[in-house]
């Protein structure tokens, strides 16, 4: 007879096939006989693996996994090794051995995954005395793993990078894949259909030089970062059991994709762990000298915590709105309340195996989340989920020193220690096939390919790699301390440090945002002890932060929503928005010319043209060319999201299609946000600085109005404007050109009106 399961043990075993009904209604039937131990027998590991097997990921369809299974568990499992490493292991050293799945987290300070490992665990105070001068008082607790004689006992660690094929392999576009739903009887779908890559040329070299910076900097304090490319639920637990690690710490991250391949590790080592490598078959038992790997996820990818946010509805209004009357909810008959209390405290006692320690990020704890951005800001300043003064948690210092298990050679890996792909490797795929991405031509895909080789070239020949860690700490100091008080953010040209350039740092993960805020804060203090009565300006990076944060918890809230045409929206004026299909041949030669920056709009073809050449553009162009698409050529607003996930280096899941949702009024703003792009141009580039330097035919033209206007000036390539150039002056400047025949009350800059 086997030992007996308990209820949540035995919920685990059964088949994940079943629909979400019956999912939930053998979890209430488990639950209630949690009082009563029952003897279910033992599945070997052919059976786990054929479990496993059935599961496979789209962004379009996401596991359903019992939320109980994230609940943060404080108790230590009598399986496990006990704190001070002292469980047994491959290597028989006495080491707990820890294997650190790095994803958007490519840095080592403020990281939780290295938490124990040496660290030192920073608390940032800033205090000013009674002399007016600011100081930042750190403190520093040192860790109790850490053995500064180098003994070979206490927590171990190889870290592992895997480069996922499916960020640079074609998929079907997410408007195919909904066009194909709807429309199964289409016989040219086929032939019309969209392929789209997850991850571009800028992108991918954005994160080829951060991989290569986190390896350099693990090695030069005694780790070792392996890099694999594959698929990262197979390639983790194999590199797991290879190394023989007790445990595997790894960050959750936004994005249905990105979600599903951390829940299929979840359910490996859910499924798995207790009962199969546990498991004597021999003597029919299970062998307790052999401990399940913990599973730790943690949450480093966003400002707030999410265990530092509200958890429902009410307290998510109430925090927003506190002025605002709030009808408590009334509580039921007596015998249900003990009923509820009765199920919870079983539930409790139940909740998820003891080697499971995760961060809960599903869709189920963001239920009754703030669907405004004003709202989410307002809820999360002031949570009360958090002990601390601030909702803002203190950063982590970066590790001195790591330690690999005694006796580890790469040499005796599958793979050693792996080769950092190149550029030429990753977008070699899609390259010989000639695959197209989202219909349109090679010349253009060809064309930012090579933009981005280019680009890499030049700063190889300068030694001038810009997407380590080292780097973006080296452009926040330097920011804060020049630029970032004074920058003109709202300008179509932010090269003249007018913008923090720090996004692509942020999505890569060289650089958290509680860095940023703490250091900014830092900076406010120091500014403010001068007592000159001048207001810092550097606060609005704090702001930017928090939404960004909006964006990333409504991914997570959304799930496989956030990629669906109707958007999330807000408002019933939302809803039923009708969108032209870029497939269809009708709209085919519009989608092209808007995406190539052929518009023959000034400022949208210098936005996408400097996009295609660099990877970036600056806030207000973007808003701009998202204005076009969806307002002025209606047509789905998801093409334009796949074509900037293809061309942008800073690209993260959710800020870029939060802010499409946004901008393309689906989303979460209640307003219309319609941009006239001539009048935009005229008060954020009155010079024409920026469209002379992305559009040839402009370069030489000295006359503004020639360059606000410059189909009225017979310049070559500007014959037919893709939409009405009327549309895109707002009243004010229509009125204005009509009655004046110009635009500017003389040849300079104007900016008298203020839209």
């Amino acid at each position: 007879m086997k030992p007996a399961l308990s209820a949540l043990q035995a919920l685990i075993l059964l088949p994940i096939s079943a629909s979400p009904g019956r999912f939930q209604s053998s979890l209430a039937l488990a639950l209630a006989f949690t009082s009563v131990p029952v003897p279910v027998p033992v599945r070997r590991k052919h059976q786990y693996q054929s479990i496993l097997s059935k599961s496979t990921f789209t962004r379009t369809k996401q596991i359903q996994i019992p939320a109980s299974l994230f609940q943060m568990n404080a108790v230590t499992s009598t399986l496990s090794p006990d704190a001070s490493g002292n469980g047994n292991n491959s290597n028989g050293s006495g080491q707990k051995i820890r294997l650190i799945w790095h994803r958007r987290d490519l840095r080592l300070h403020d990281n939780e995954l290295y938490c124990s490992l040496g660290n030192m665990n920073v608390n940032l105070n800033v205090n000013v005395n009674a002399s007016d001068s600011a100081s930042i008082h750190i403190e520093k607790t040192a860790s109790p793993s850490h053995k500064e004689d180098g003994g070979t006992s206490g927590t171990a660690c190889v870290s592992l990078f895997v480069f996922d094929n499916q960020y640079f392999e074609p998929t079907k576009s997410s408007i195919s894949a909904s066009a194909t739903s709807s429309n199964n009887n289409n016989k040219n779908e086929d032939k019309n259909s969209f392929s789209t890559i997850w991850c571009g040329p800028h992108g991918a070299q954005a994160l080829i030089e951060a991989v290569t910076s986190l390896r350099t900097n693990i090695r030069s304090i005694g780790g070792e970062l392996l890099i694999r490319q594959g698929d990262p639920a197979v390639i983790v637990p194999q590199i797991a059991e290879e190394i023989g690690a007790h445990e595997i710490y790894f960050q959750e991250e936004p994005g249905s994709y990105e979600c599903q391949v951390a829940m299929k590790i979840k359910r490996h080592y859910t499924f798995q762990q207790d009962y199969d490598y546990g498991y004597d078959s021999a003597n029919d038992s299970f062998n307790l000298n052999s401990p399940p790997v913990q599973l730790v996820s943690s949450v480093g990818y966003t400002l707030y915590h999410p265990n530092d946010l509200p958890r429902h509805a009410q307290e998510w209004n109430q925090l927003a709105h506190p002025k605002q009357k709030h009808k408590k909810k009334k509580n039921k008959k007596n015998n249900n309340n003990q009923r509820h209390n009765k199920s919870s405290m079983i539930a409790d006692s139940f909740s998820s195996p003891t080697h499971l320690n995760l961060v809960d990020v599903s869709t189920d704890r963001f239920k009754g989340m703030s669907r405004i951005m004003g709202d989410f800001r307002k809820a999360a300043r002031s949570s009360s989920s958090s002990s601390a003064t601030t909702p803002i948690r203190s950063i982590l210092e970066k590790p001195h020193c790591l330690m690999t298990p005694h006796g580890f050679d790469v040499k005796n890996l599958t793979g050693g220690d792996g080769e950092i792909p190149t550029l030429e490797e990753l977008m070699d795929f899609f390259l010989s096939t000639g695959t197209s991405i989202l219909g349109l031509e090679k010349e253009t895909i060809e064309f930012v390919v090579n933009s981005a080789l280019e680009r890499r070239d030049f700063r190889n020949q300068n030694n001038n790699l810009i997407h380590g860690e080292m780097q973006a700490l080296e452009r926040l100091d330097s920011f804060l301390a020049d630029g970032c008080s004074t920058a003109d953010r709202s300008l179509a040209d932010v090269s003249d440090n007018n913008s923090s350039r720090l996004s692509v740092h942020l999505a890569l993960g060289t650089l958290s945002p509680r860095t940023i805020y703490w250091k900014t804060h830092g900076a406010m203090v120091f500014h403010d002890s001068d007592g000159d009565g001048r207001e810092d300006n550097r606060k609005w990076l704090q702001s930017h932060l928090e939404m960004r944060d909006f964006f990333l918890y409504t991914a997570f809230a959304s799930g496989d929503k956030l990629y669906q045409q109707e958007g999330l929206p807000v408002s019933k004026k939302q809803i039923g928005v009708e969108w032209n299909n870029p497939q269809d041949d009708i709209h085919t030669n519009t989608w092209k010319r808007w995406a190539n920056g052929s518009t023959q709009l000034p400022m949208v073809d210098a936005a996408m043209r400097e996009l295609m050449s660099t990877g970036y553009c600056s806030n207000r162009v973007r808003q701009n060319v998202a204005s076009v698409l969806t307002k002025d050529l209606k047509l789905d607003w998801r093409v334009g999201a796949e074509w900037f996930q293809f061309l942008l280096e800073d690209h993260c899941v959710g800020a870029n299609y939060g802010n499409w949702l946004y901008f393309s009024g689906v989303g979460p703003d209640p307003k219309n946000r319609h941009f006239r792009t001539i009048s935009q141009l005229k008060r954020y580039d009155g010079e024409g600085e920026y469209v002379k330097k992305w559009i040839p035919a402009l370069a030489n033209v000295e006359d503004i109005e020639a360059i606000l206007r410059p189909w009225d000036f017979d310049i070559t390539g500007f014959e037919s404007s893709l939409v009405d150039p009327s549309s895109q002056l707002t009243w004010q400047d229509l009125q204005f050109l009509k009655e004046n025949r110009q635009l500017m009350v003389n040849p300079t800059i104007d900016n008298s009106y203020k839209e």
